[in-house]
Order: structure tokens, then C-alpha cells, then sequence
């Protein structure tokens, strides 16, 4: 694992061309550029025969916000912060503050959220 710096370079947080309710981040390094995200924030629902929301896309949202002290979803794209990566040719596996030791893993905090709220 690699820690480096990053600029937000640009954010996406809708439907995706297969109906997947997403979110992500494109950072960009020194000499690379890699998305942050890209989970589906949504579950089928049995009972109304159609994808709604999960409790993750709130908890992948609020904690992308609340780590880089960004205030909204919206201010994040030109902020600094920092990237723990797999190395070249790998993703990212976590995004933290730029100067704070304060980090959120997805895989790790969407993990604990009940099959139901997945």
C-alpha cells in the first residue's frame, strides 16, 4: 500500500448506464489518475419491482464529506487530499484529509451495514 497525494479532479453521483445508483471520485496524482468509488448505493426491492437507495449510499456519501471536510458534494471536485493505494496499475482503498489522520475506507464501513442496508 501507497499513500499519496491527490487533487479531486472530478465527482459523479447518479445512475450509471446499467441503473446502478453510484458515486465516485477521479483524482489525479503525480503521473496517474484513478476513480474512488463507483459501489452500488442501491438494492433491488422484491416489493416495489425497482432499485431504491441503501442505507450505504448515505454512509458513502456522508463519510467522502465529512473525511475531506468538504461540506457538500459539490465543493469537493479542486480539493487536496490523500489516497491509500495499491500502487500502479491497482485502485484506491482509501481516501483521507490532506493534512489530518482521517481516513475512510468503503469496503471496510460498508461491510458492517446489515445485507439489508447494502
Amino acid at each position: 500500500m501507497k499513500i499519496e497525494n491527490a487533487k479531486i479532479e472530478s465527482t459523479f453521483l447518479g445512475v450509471e448506464d446499467h441503473g446502478i445508483f453510484t458515486a465516485s471520485v477521479g483524482l489525479s496524482g503525480d503521473g496517474w489518475v484513478c476513480g474512488f468509488g463507483g459501489f452500488a448505493l442501491d438494492r433491488w426491492s422484491e416489493k416495489d419491482k425497482k432499485r431504491i437507495a441503501s442505507a450505504a449510499a448515505g454512509l458513502f456519501i456522508a463519510r467522502v464529506i465529512e473525511v475531506l471536510e468538504a461540506g457538500s458534494w459539490e465543493k469537493l471536485k479542486g480539493l487536496h487530499c490523500r489516497a491509500k493505494t495499491e500502487g500502479l496499475g491497482g485502485g484506491i482503498l482509501e481516501i483521507g484529509h490532506i493534512v489530518k489522520d482521517r481516513w475512510f475506507n468503503p469496503k471496510d464501513e460498508l461491510a458492517k451495514l446489515a445485507p439489508r442496508d447494502r
